[in-house]
């Protein structure tokens, strides 16, 4: 009989970290199967640029000029780790649908993807179209992984694709047509609530009330839909949300501050979890709810012109800890992390080493 595959254990390191100096090399390698490249951004007529040239092919960091290279050394020093080039993302998906629609553009990118792959010794691609607006959009995404995975063959290559829990966008995709294409599907599994929202809320909870999203309710969606569990990676958040003038979920919030705004009147509303005060995990300012594994901080306002309290809505080790147990349980793949760069590495409160110790049953 076959063994399952070991667990996955990934996380996203988006090149702009570097100006925090925190290079690919500071991530918690030892905890860590698989990193996720954010980004390549693709163009009009299938070809990849770069978000960042500095960042990405410049810089000096880790003994090398840029994090491209730096992040393929990591994988050379670090035989254990797979490295996969993630195309897209949030603001870099906009030719997506045009390259899609043809099959020469889709050729096209799946030749310049697997260029990529070569020149800077990745394991594979991660496809983050952000999304899909239309049915026709849906059955063109999958006809572009099938250009993909033509070029990059199983199981020499990793092809992964990054997919929200919102049905309304998984609705427009054949999943489990997608699933036969690919080895992972990142089920995002955050932002639940945000700035965008009417009411302060948990953004990354793993159950919920019928009526509320949660991670479990998108992990079903795929399996009632037939996607193998193994292929579904679970995301976690490595950043905290922050409503404004709340106390609790279902408060009305106030929107943060602006970029035009003066950097002392500024008040976070998002904040990685490396940088999330001491004092916010406490006991007593901090709480756990066991049966949404959501943890929240109701908090004195940092800094800004209001006053009052914030709702802190972020995973803490303890969250991660019960995430790992539902894969297990579930026969999912594994975890991942947005970002590996957001984690609080050099402390006993990591997130993705947390995640690493429970799905190996450490």
């Amino acid at each position: 009989m076959d063994r399952p595959p070991p667990l996955v254990n990934a996380v996203y390191y988006p090149s702009w970290r570097v100006y925090k100096d925190i290079p690919p090399s500071s991530l918690r390698l030892d905890k860590i199967s698989t990193i996720f490249y954010a980004f390549a951004i693709p163009q009009p007529d299938g070809s990849l640029g770069f978000l960042d040239e500095y960042a990405d092919a410049q810089i000096d960091v880790d003994a090398e000029h840029g994090c491209l290279d730096a992040l393929a050394g990591v994988k050379r020093d670090n035989p254990h780790v797979r490295t996969v080039l993630s195309i897209g993302g949030g603001a870099g998906s906009g030719a997506f649908a045009q390259i899609a629609s043809t099959a020469t553009g889709r050729t096209a990118f799946a030749q310049a993807a697997r260029a990529w792959v070569h020149r800077y010794s990745f394991d594979g691609i991660d496809i983050d179209w952000e999304h899909p607006a239309s049915p026709a959009e849906g059955r063109d995404y999958v006809l572009l992984l099938q250009a993909c995975r033509a070029v990059l063959p199983s199981p020499q290559y990793l092809l992964a694709t990054a997919l929200p829990v919102d049905p309304s966008v998984l609705g427009r995709l054949d999943v489990r047509g997608v699933a036969a294409l690919v080895d992972h599907i990142n089920l995002m599994c955050y932002d639940f609530a945000g700035p965008w929202s009417t009411s302060a809320g948990h953004h990354a909870q793993l159950l919920a009330p019928p009526h509320l999203p949660s991670a479990q309710s998108g992990v079903q969606y795929l399996l009632d839909r037939g996607v193998p569990p193994q292929r579904i990676l679970l995301g976690i958040p490595a950043y905290a949300r922050v409503f404004l003038g709340a106390r609790y979920e279902g408060d009305s919030f106030q929107k943060g501050t602006t970029d035009d705004d003066d950097d002392d009147e500024k008040e976070e509303t998002e904040l990685d979890y490396r940088d999330v005060p001491t004092e916010w995990k406490q006991q007593g300012v901090l709480h756990v709810d066991p049966s949404r594994a959501a943890a929240w901080a109701v908090v004195p306002r940092r800094r800004g012109k209001g006053s009052g309290s914030a709702f802190v809505s972020m995973d803490v080790p303890a969250t991660v800890r019960a995430k790992a147990e539902f894969v297990r349980r579930a026969g999912l793949g594994g975890l991942f992390y947005w970002t590996g760069a957001g984690d609080a590495v050099e402390t006993g409160e990591s997130l993705v080493a947390a995640g690493f110790d429970a799905l190996h049953g450490y």
